[in-house]
């Protein structure tokens, strides 16, 4: 396995290259363009890029969604940008791919279900369920001085909140 963010020496140019939910892991807010531009580097004429990606700002259509679940994604956001990175970057794919070079840049937005009655929204809810300590504990322990025990309580009532009947939230994808 490489580091995506270092210099990219591969030999042979690629048809098609993939990235999912890579917001997290770019070290500042400048290195998806960086990314960006060496996979349009790293690709034959024609050849495709396709990026899958979240942001951390729940949505949803009425007001069920809970304090708990704004007052998290407001601290990793904080922490982000205190951190020098920018977890919001995925909105910017588009603007990123253009200025690289890419041509016929299509961009689909979703929402993904977290907590409705379809099977999306069950596989929604379990997978933001699973991922919300360990996207949690080294940017609020690291940057904020909370202790795991905090980190931990602030994610049981996240978890609870998300798990309350009633809630019809999204996250952007």
């Amino acid at each position: 396995m490489d580091d995506f963010e270092l210099y990219w020496t591969f030999k042979t140019k690629f048809d098609f290259i993939h990235g999912r939910m890579l917001s997290f892991a770019f070290s500042s807010a400048a290195k998806p363009a960086d990314v960006i531009r060496q996979t349009f580097n790293a690709l034959q004429p024609g050849g495709f890029l396709e990026l899958q990606d979240i942001s951390l700002s729940f949505r949803t259509n009425d007001d069920s969604i809970g304090t708990e679940m704004k007052r998290w994604s407001n601290m990793l956001r904080r922490v982000a940008w205190e951190s020098g990175r920018d977890w919001d970057c995925s909105a910017k794919y588009r603007k990123l791919l253009l200025e690289a070079g890419y041509e016929d840049v299509n961009e689909i937005m979703l929402e993904w279900p977290i907590n409705d009655k379809t099977e999306m929204g069950m596989w929604g809810r379990t997978n933001l369920l699973d991922c919300l300590e360990p996207i949690s504990m080294a940017p609020m322990t690291r940057y904020l001085g909370i202790s795991k025990e905090q980190v931990m309580e602030i994610v049981e009532r996240v978890k609870k909140e998300i798990n309350q009947k009633g809630l019809e939230a999204s996250i952007p994808v």
